[in-house]
């Protein structure tokens, strides 16, 4: 597994796997149903089966990490990050406007950008994929703050005299705003990226598909030939 693999499914599957894993234990404690006591478990298994433990606590909180990706995206992405593509573009555009470089590219096209990309230059695209996986943790936070707070409010309904359930209920609501408007930063600049790189190739995506070689490149590339032959035609003049 690469680095980069790695630390993608690390944000965008394993840290959003154990709070949906601990917001799932907290539902069981309010239903009454079988729970673990998080702090008693730790206590008793660090000095035997620490090792097994926390290799049974990974594995579930990627597959539990990837349970609920899918689950959230189907349920919220079209209503909360829904054109994203299309946002980024509009933030492009107007930053060319002084340069007069007319920006053919359409948010339904990202995808042929991306994976041609992937092909040409993998390196290009780094960020991005680093950005996209920061995207989803982002997300997962919003999803599992909101569903905590809804826990949290059904405790402050059900004891009413305790406030602290109350104050916790707003914090994580809070963290659900914060967190769902940096997702959105995160999952534009994703496709903005890809937008800033697939422009080294051409202004559409035909330009794009036919140029295999950035124009800055050929454009370096073409400067010692013209060197050379001013060179020659000087030292003919020179001769003669």
């Amino acid at each position: 597994m690469s680095i980069a693999l790695g630390m993608y499914d690390i944000f965008s599957y394993l840290i959003p796997g154990f709070l949906y894993l601990y917001v799932i234990n907290e539902f069981l404690k309010l239903m009454g149903w079988e729970f673990i006591d998080i702090a008693q478990y730790i206590q008793g298994n660090a000095a035997t089966s620490g090792i097994i433990a926390i290799a049974v606590l990974i594995v579930s909180g990627y597959l539990i990490g990837h349970i609920f990706e899918a689950l959230r995206s189907l349920l919220l992405d079209r209503r909360f990050y829904h054109g994203a593509p299309e946002r980024a573009l509009e933030q492009i555009k107007p930053r060319l406007v002084h340069s007069k470089i007319e920006v053919d590219f359409h948010g339904s096209e990202w995808h042929f950008f991306q994976e041609v990309l992937r092909v040409r230059n993998p390196q290009s695209i780094f960020e991005s994929e680093r950005l996209k996986s920061i995207a989803f943790m982002m997300k997962n936070i919003s999803a599992c703050a909101f569903l905590y707070g809804a826990l949290q409010l059904v405790q402050f309904i059900k004891q009413v005299t305790t406030p602290q359930y109350l104050y916790i209920c707003l914090l994580a609501f809070a963290l659900t705003l914060i967190a769902y408007k940096r997702a959105r930063l995160f999952n534009e600049m994703t496709y903005r990226i890809v937008y800033d790189q697939a422009l080294a190739y051409g202004s559409n995506l035909q330009e794009f598909l036919n140029n295999s070689t950035p124009s800055w490149k050929t454009e370096s590339a073409k400067e010692p030939n013209s060197n050379v032959k001013t060179g020659k035609v000087s030292n003919r003049k020179k001769s003669s």
